[in-house]
């Protein structure tokens, strides 16, 4: 919140297991819009291709929580 505060986009990754604790967090914060991206299992225990993978998948929904655009 204090770097978006000052201008600077962010981009909040959530493991899968932990989105109910996101959720509660942004409604105790008052911020119930803030959104976020879901990340199917945590990277421990991944390979490098599985993180890999990961990461790509990711990609465009943390371009677009930073930029406010969608992918084309």
């Amino acid at each position: 919140m204090e770097l978006e505060a000052r201008g600077i986009p962010t981009a909040v990754v959530v493991v899968e297991p932990m989105v109910p604790i996101a959720e509660s967090t942004k409604r105790l914060m008052g911020i119930p819009a803030y959104d976020y991206c879901v990340m199917g299992r945590p990277y421990a225990g991944l390979s490098p291709e599985e993180s890999a993978s990961q990461a790509k998948r990711l990609m465009p929904r943390i371009n677009q929580l930073l930029t406010g655009k969608t992918s084309s």
